[in-house]
């Protein structure tokens, strides 16, 4: 029995009923109940160029490059052991509910997991489902 993977900020954590609750992020408070997996999160350089360079721009102007980098780093094996722990726990029957602190997908790391995930067949859902603009127009090739 395949369980399912929910992605939402952490103003939705009362919201979701999950077996796992996972904080991808490596900066922030920690929020009971949720573990931290800071390997699906942003790397220490890229969340620090988003915080130098980026913070308090329109998304429009970095979200390219930013989800360029993010996309690269999936590759690396850091973010590759995660996402098999987290394939892993879906494929055993359980619902993993995914958190960071960014309110909305758009502009969000999350949406780039997600992403990446549902390209190789594995079903993951944004709670609450995100309208379409909410989303980015357009994700990095390859």
């Amino acid at each position: 029995m395949l369980g399912r993977i929910i992605t939402a900020s952490v103003a939705r954590v009362r919201d979701i009923d999950a077996d796992e609750y996972w904080l991808i992020a490596r900066a922030g408070p920690d929020v009971p109940p949720l573990v931290r997996h800071a390997e699906l999160a942003p790397s220490e350089a890229l969340f620090r160029t988003y915080l130098a360079q980026w913070r308090g721009c329109p998304g429009e102007q970095w979200w390219p490059q930013y989800s360029s980098a993010f996309s690269r780093e999936m590759e690396t094996e850091e973010k590759v052991a995660g996402l098999r722990a987290l394939v892993r726990a879906a494929e055993a029957g359980k619902t993993v509910a995914l958190f960071c602190f960014c309110l909305a997908p758009r502009f969000c790391h999350r949406q780039l997991v997600g992403a990446y995930l549902r390209a190789r067949g594995v079903g993951v859902e944004e709670w609450p489902p995100a309208p379409s603009s909410q989303l980015a127009i357009a994700f990095p090739a390859g």
